[in-house]
């Protein structure tokens, strides 16, 4: 079984204070994209001790420590089934970037697992599931527009208005990438935290508001450029370039730049698509699965 684990974005991302159990809240509005990678999945004929996982971009690290590796324990530890597997898994979503690379192959692996085993899950059960191998992965079960709190638990999907589904996504993101424990270890220590109104910038998406660009945010993106400089670079090299919105996704270092100008988004892809200093990748929103 081959399935594609897709990429997400977080339009704006609002980061609470953290909690006893050193989580932080957050609130946050994410969106699927196209890009994505892709996950080849067998019930294993001869391994009965372990899973076996592999990937085309050595820079994932071991393997059986990874969260495909975890997704597959947790769905076995919570539904008692015996069988091993064999995953593959080919990268095309840059490394921590913020894209959520890792959680969603974790998701997809874990769809896949339930599929070929045809097991009856409740969405709740999945979400439990999903919450405890990390942050996103509830999320890229569904990949669909959503409204995501909690600690990345709470999913409330949207239908997003209908003046921003012909965008073009620019993705481009310094070759430095940043650890999720990293960032939010500096974000703790920022004494100037910004927050942003969630709700009012779901009004402006759904309405169409041409104002959007001017209410997004993200909590964790004056900690990213702490770390990653070159974060702000990439956002105003955008906007002076003529995008209509460019921003930090997740926990970075990627920076999404925004257009319904094709002729734009390319021109920029080329351009950084050949320096050795960046990743770049030109995407759209996941299209509605029918």
């Amino acid at each position: 079984m081959v399935e594609k684990a897709y990429a997400k974005i977080n339009l704006a991302l609002n980061v609470k204070d953290k909690r006893e159990d050193g989580y932080h809240d957050i609130e946050s509005i994410m969106l699927p994209l196209e890009l994505h990678d892709s996950i080849e999945l067998e019930i294993s004929t001869n391994r009965t001790d372990d899973d076996f996982i592999v990937c085309d971009n050595y820079k994932v690290g071991i393997p059986k420590y990874n969260l495909c590796h975890k997704a597959i324990q947790l769905a076995r530890e919570k539904w008692k089934f015996k069988e091993r597997f064999d995953v593959s898994i080919h990268k095309n979503i840059f490394l921590q970037s913020g894209l959520g690379g890792g959680s969603a192959d974790a998701a997809c692996v874990l769809r896949s697992v339930i599929k070929m085993l045809k097991l009856k899950v409740k969405n709740e059960e999945l979400i439990e599931v999903a919450s405890k191998i990390g942050a996103d992965v509830p999320f890229m079960l569904f990949n669909k527009p959503s409204l995501v709190t909690g600690i990345g638990d709470v999913i409330a999907p949207f239908e997003f208005n209908s003046t921003y589904k012909d965008y073009y996504v620019l993705l481009c993101k310094p070759l430095d990438g940043i650890l999720t424990t990293n960032i939010y270890n500096k974000y703790d220590e920022l004494q100037d935290k910004k927050h942003y109104d969630i709700n009012k910038i779901m009004t402006s998406l759904l309405n169409g508001d041409e104002n959007l660009s001017k209410e997004l945010g993200n909590s964790l993106e004056d900690a990213g450029i702490a770390i990653v400089p070159q974060i702000k670079e990439i956002k105003d090299m955008l906007i002076e370039k003529g995008f209509d919105m460019a921003f930090m996704t997740g926990g970075g270092s990627c920076v999404v730049g925004l257009t319904k100008n094709k002729k734009l988004a390319k021109k920029v892809l080329k351009e950084y698509y050949i320096d050795p200093n960046f990743e770049c990748e030109l995407t759209t929103f996941l299209k509605a699965k029918k």
